[in-house]
């Protein structure tokens, strides 16, 4: 594992016992000692505020310590608006859903086209970070243009995609994560039956919700989440696209296995050439 990174506690108020101020106490270390002992989940966003891990290196780091944390037992991935963490105890391993709370930004609404760019963004930086995925690409496939794509319910609007090496089992594992967007105004059960189109050629289905308000959800959402949670689709509902921090992770995508070759054509069709290069090289 690659050097982790440690912050200086010296200057701000620091949950370590520790006298000597001259030591840096490894990013690990200072994770776990803002873990709750009894096991509840702290919001990441949290976590990173209380190490004012600023900047794409800073968070890079928190999430690399994190994983090692995760990786060596000592702490376990949690829901919530942008992820959460918690400590593993030994009485109970089990994760409590984090206690975020529900602020959110007041947007005005804003149309689907606009919510892709900041959806990727976030997609490509901490969603994957946070889940611990690896994508080789993360492509916005409604602009397949003219393309035959198969009809407008098998083009999702985003598609992550990631080849899986494991330690102990020899093969590679591909994984297509598709996502259907929604702005506030168009959130209906129809969005589940359009990401259950998406799983003919996909591990995982997703509808992502834009919520501006969540005081104020759509009459919907509800009856959107209990069909997702029937039919094991995802669903994440966010105030700030551009914010994880605002993401909160609603019902978990199952993992369903396609057709080989439904895979090997949503590829095909569905993802840029350049993209379509690096995938080729991973599974080979």
């Amino acid at each position: 594992m690659s050097d982790l990174g440690t912050l200086d506690w010296s200057h701000s108020s620091s949950p370590s016992t520790s006298t000597d101020q001259s030591v840096a106490v490894p990013l690990e270390d200072q994770i776990l000692q803002l873990l709750p002992s009894d096991g509840k989940a702290r919001p990441n966003q949290e976590l990173m505020a209380a190490l004012s891990v600023i900047g794409g290196e800073g968070r890079e780091k928190f999430w690399q310590a994190r994983d090692k944390l995760v990786e060596d037992g000592k702490a376990v991935r949690g829901r919530g608006r942008g992820g959460s963490t918690g400590r593993v105890t030994v009485e109970d391993p089990a994760l409590p859903d984090a206690g975020v709370g529900d602020v959110t930004t007041e947007l005005d609404r804003q149309s689907e086209e606009a919510l892709y760019e900041p959806l990727l963004k976030v997609l490509m930086g901490d969603w994957q970070s946070d889940k611990g995925f690896d994508y080789l690409a993360v492509e916005d496939a409604s602009r397949a243009g003219r393309r035959n794509t198969g009809g407008k319910w098998t083009r999702p609007d985003l598609v992550g995609i990631e080849v899986q090496v494991f330690t102990y089992l020899p093969v590679k594992t591909l994984s297509v994560h598709t996502f259907e967007v929604k702005p506030a105004d168009m959130i209906d059960v129809t969005a589940v039956y359009e990401a259950l189109a998406h799983r003919r050629a996909a591990t995982h289905s997703y509808v992502l919700l834009h919520v501006p308000n969540s005081e104020n959800p759509p009459a919907a959402l509800e009856a959107v989440i209990n069909e997702a949670r029937r039919h094991g689709i995802g669903v994440v509902v966010f105030s700030e696209p551009s914010d994880y921090a605002t993401w909160d992770e609603r019902v978990v995508a199952d993992r369903v296995e396609p057709e080989p070759a439904a895979l090997d054509e949503f590829i095909r069709v569905q993802v840029p050439e350049a993209a379509k290069a690096r995938i080729e090289k991973a599974v080979r």
